[in-house]
């Protein structure tokens, strides 16, 4: 018996039937803006945090709703992942902000939404490898959740990476980055601090100069008590200040020799 081959047409033997698969658009889709998918197609998501937001593009795009409540059952079945597996995707997505989660009152069940903004994804071009840490691609390239990767840390702020994801500069990165380095509790949404690193940007500051003027003061001010204090984004990314750290010459380190010279 020879095989139908036709456009749309997926033909498939079990227990000598031809099963035909023929998805049509009238029996449901979903509704996903071209410039969202475009992006997506640009960006390195490993296997598992796809597999994951997919489910819940499909539960709430694909219903015409912007969130839904999803059981880890649900994904389960959807995915085929593991509970475990489940729970740790979905610590990455949040990481990656790609996605929300919220709880209703008492329900165990979760609600999700996709974060449509995508100029505040944490997720970098297929280009960088650097992806690889933050979504959890061991470095064999075999698929899987890296337990160490417990929250944002320094490696998720590097040379620029923000800046490549879709253009535009990540407004939250340097304060972020800064909260790493001094275990401070800046908000990086807050509008004070993003003027601040916006008006940086715009003048053509990269992340990699506000990350320099912010290891410089950390390694001058965090243990001076009368200093640490303007280890903050007022101080570090104002106009002036930035213009100045940026340009400070750091100190020769010592040799050996000269370190360990006794002084007459």
């Amino acid at each position: 018996m020879g095989l139908i081959s036709q456009p749309g047409v997926f033909i498939s033997w079990e227990k000598g039937f031809i099963k035909v698969a023929i998805p049509q658009k009238e029996n449901g889709y979903t509704a996903i803006a071209n410039e969202i998918m475009e992006v997506l197609a640009r960006m390195r998501i490993p296997g598992e945090a796809r597999q994951m937001l997919d489910v819940i593009i499909r539960k709430t795009y694909g219903y015409g709703k912007k969130e839904d409540t999803i059981s880890t059952t649900q994904f389960m079945k959807f995915t085929g992942l593991s509970q475990s597996s489940i729970h740790h995707t979905r610590r990455r997505l949040l990481l990656a902000k790609l996605i929300t989660v919220s709880k209703n009152g008492n329900s165990k069940i979760l609600t999700y939404s996709f974060q449509k903004d995508y100029d505040k994804w944490v997720v970098y071009p297929k280009t960088d490898s650097i992806q690889k840490r933050i979504l959890g691609v061991s470095k064999n390239g075999t698929r899987g959740i890296q337990k160490r990767t417990q929250g944002i840390t320094k490696d998720t702020y590097t040379k620029d990476n923000i800046q490549k994801m879709s253009g535009k500069p990540d407004l939250e990165a340097p304060v972020l980055y800064l909260n790493t380095k001094t275990q401070k509790h800046f908000d990086p949404k807050n509008k004070s601090n993003q003027d601040l690193v916006r008006a940086r940007f715009n003048e053509g500051r990269t992340l990699e100069q506000f990350k320099q003027v912010v290891d410089r003061k950390v390694s001058q001010w965090l243990t001076d008590e009368k200093m640490a204090m303007y280890l903050r984004p007022s101080t570090l990314f104002n106009r002036t200040n930035f213009e100045n750290y940026l340009n400070e010459v750091d100190p020769k380190p010592l040799s050996n020799i000269e370190k360990y010279a006794v002084k007459k």
